[in-house]
C-alpha cells in the first residue's frame, strides 16, 4: 500500500535535513538508558590497498581521518551489556589486511529467534567506525543497519539489503543502493553517480557528474540542484521534485507528480502515467517544446503564443520557442502540464 504523500514529502525534507546536520553522527548517543562499550580496535598501516567492510548485523560509519592509515573501531550498545556481549561473540567480527585490501567482516548471530530486527527488538546495537584517507575505494555490504559515509573519494560502493544510506562530500564514481531503506546525500561530484532503493525515499542536495542514475520502486525523490551530461531519474510509485536541472534529463513516474525548475536546458524528457508536470524556467528560454496532457497551462510575463513557433491548445504545445533550442518534451496521461516562464 503507497504511503501519503505528502508524509513522504515531509520525512524525504526531514532526510536531506539530517544529512545536512552531519552524516555521520554516532547512533549509540541516541538512548541515554544504554551502555556502550568498545569492543573491537585495530588499526593498519595503507599500502595501496581498497577498503571493504561486509558485516551482518552492525550501523557503519566511514570518514576520513588524518594519516594514510585505517582505524576500525566496533561498539557495542546495549542496555543489557551481558547478553549483548555474548550475541557479539557469535558475530564473529575479525579485521584483516591482504595485499589488496583490508577488510572487516562479521557472521550473523544464527541462534537469533528474529534475525531480521534482533538489534532493534532486543535493545541493543552493534556500530561500526572507520576512519581512513581520504582517497581510497571503497565497498560496504550490510545485510541489517544503516551505513553513512562522509569526505571520501574514489570508486565507492555501498550496498545494504535493510537499511538507510546517508553520504556527503564524496567524489568519484559512487554508487549507493538499498533493498529496504532511504537514501540521503548532500553532496557528490565525480564520473558516474548511481543511487537506487527498492523501497523507499531517496533525497538529493548538490549533485554535479557526468552521468547521474536515481531510481526507486517505491518513494518520492527530491533534488535540491543536479547537473550532468545525461541524468535518469525514475520512481515507480512517487514523486519527483527537483529544485534546479542543469542537463540532459529524462524523468519518470509511473504513479506520480513532477515538479522541476530548469536551470540549464538540454534534451529533456519527463512522462507520468497518471500525475501532473509543473516545469519553471526562464522566460527567455529557447527550446524545441512537445508537451502533451489532458490540460495545459502556460504562465509568462508576455505573449506566449507570439514567441512560439508552432500550435498550441488547451491540451498541448509544440512547436519553437523563442527560435528553438533542446527538446523540451512532457506526457501525462491524466493529468496537467503546467509551463512556468518567470523573468531573469
Amino acid at each position: 500500500m503507497r504511503r501519503n504523500r505528502n508524509a513522504r514529502s515531509l520525512a524525504a525534507a526531514t532526510l536531506l535535513v539530517a544529512v545536512s546536520l552531519g552524516a555521520c553522527a554516532p547512533a549509540f548517543a541516541q538512548d541515554r538508558e544504554r551502555e556502550r562499550e568498545l569492543m573491537l580496535t585495530e588499526t593498519f598501516e595503507l599500502s595501496g590497498q581498497s577498503l571493504l567492510i561486509e558485516v551482518a548485523d552492525a550501523d557503519v560509519m566511514v570518514r576520513n581521518g588524518t594519516g594514510n592509515r585505517i582505524t576500525f573501531e566496533v561498539w557495542l550498545s546495549a542496555k543489557n551489556l551481558p547478553e549483548a556481549r555474548e550475541r557479539y561473540e557469535r558475530m564473529n567480527f575479525r579485521a584483516d589486511a591482504s595485499s589488496g585490501t583490508i577488510s572487516l567482516r562479521s557472521d550473523a548471530d544464527q541462534n537469533t529467534w528474529n534475525n531480521w530486527d534482533w538489534r532493534r527488538w532486543g535493545g541493543f546495537d552493534v556500530i561500526v567506525e572507520a576512519t581512513v584517507p581520504e582517497n581510497i575505494d571503497t565497498r560496504i555490504v550490510s545485510a541489517d543497519g544503516d551505513i553513512s559515509l562522509q569526505s571520501l573519494s574514489g570508486h565507492i560502493v555501498v550496498l545494504s539489503e535493510d537499511g538507510d544510506i546517508t553520504a556527503d562530500a564524496l567524489t568519484g564514481d559512487v554508487h549507493l543502493e538499498t533493498e529496504d531503506g532511504d537514501v540521503g546525500v548532500r553532496a557528490i561530484s565525480g564520473s558516474r553517480l548511481v543511487v537506487r532503493s527498492e523501497d523507499g525515499d531517496i533525497s538529493v542536495g548538490e549533485l554535479d557528474s557526468s552521468s547521474i542514475e536515481i531510481h526507486t520502486a517505491d518513494g518520492d525523490i527530491h533534488g535540491k540542484h543536479i547537473a550532468g551530461e545525461t541524468m535518469n531519474v525514475r520512481t515507480d510509485d512517487g514523486d519527483i521534485i527537483v529544485d534546479a536541472v542543469a542537463g540532459a534529463l529524462a524523468a519518470q513516474t509511473h504513479d506520480g507528480d513532477i515538479h522541476i525548475s530548469i536551470e540549464r536546458l538540454e534534451d529533456t524528457s519527463l512522462r507520468t502515467g497518471d500525475g501532473d508536470i509543473t516545469i519553471r524556467a526562464s522566460d527567455s528560454l529557447a527550446a524545441d517544446l512537445d508537451l502533451r496532457g489532458s490540460e495545459l497551462t502556460v504562465r509568462s510575463g508576455g505573449r506566449f503564443d507570439g514567441r512560439l513557433n508552432g500550435r498550441i491548445d488547451h491540451r498541448a504545445a509544440q512547436g519553437r520557442l523563442n527560435g528553438g533550442g533542446p527538446t523540451l518534451e512532457a506526457r501525462t496521461g491524466e493529468g496537467t502540464i503546467v509551463l512556468r516562464l518567470q523573468g531573469t
